[in-house]
């Protein structure tokens, strides 16, 4: 499998490049806004770690600026209904940093600037990412107050889900009710109200 690429950029098209590398041209998926992040253009240098997508009908690589990129690529394939295409998409046009906080602080709107990510896509991102995902680039991309913040809405979620469970409400409703509300700077209070209104509304609180 394909890790890692270094060579000249002998092509560029929408949403590929070509690199020699030792006289074997490679395409690679990556998107207009990291190439011009990287600084990418015919004739010149491009080194890009790679992720190696195998199908039946296709096997494509896609290309990106470091190890917390394909990290965090690796990830969002983890959802269900993010595919390779919509995880390139993402990564192309937002930063590691911008999605991890934004996953950690619940706010699963800054997903639906992505063409192609719809709000129920864009808030499974975040449910499902909660948590799980590492501060990545932070440290280079957030103020020393931001980073203070940034794990309030990933925790709020854990909570919410923990006091839930303890009431007795089964784990795939649980996390239903709290997707639903789940957004920034929310407190476990204000989460739980809105939890619970929605449980007994609908006869499931306990």
């Amino acid at each position: 499998m394909i890790g890692w690429l270094k060579g000249e950029v002998l092509a560029i098209e929408k949403d590929e490049v070509l690199v020699n590398v030792a006289g074997v041209g490679y395409w690679v998926a990556l998107g207009q806004a990291t190439r011009q992040r990287l600084g990418l253009e015919i004739g010149k240098k491009a080194e890009l770690y790679i992720y190696t997508s195998v199908r039946e009908d296709e096997i494509r690589l896609f290309g990106f600026k470091d190890l917390e990129g394909r990290k965090l690529f690796l990830s969002l394939l983890s959802v269900n209904g993010v595919g390779p295409k919509a995880g390139g998409a993402l990564l192309d046009q937002l930063s590691p940093g911008e999605m991890v906080q934004a996953i950690q602080k619940g706010d699963y709107k800054v997903f639906t600037q992505v063409s192609g990510i719809g709000a129920k896509t864009a808030r499974r991102i975040v449910f499902d990412l909660t948590g799980k995902i590492e501060p990545l680039q932070l440290e280079k991309e957030s103020s020393p107050s931001a980073q203070a913040t940034l794990f309030a809405g990933g925790q709020v979620a854990a909570d919410a889900r923990s006091a839930l469970a303890n009431l007795g409400i089964p784990d795939k409703e649980a996390d239903k009710v709290i997707q639903s509300h789940l957004k920034p700077d929310i407190t476990i209070n204000e989460l739980l109200r809105l939890c619970l209104s929605d449980l007994q509304r609908n006869g499931s609180g306990r």
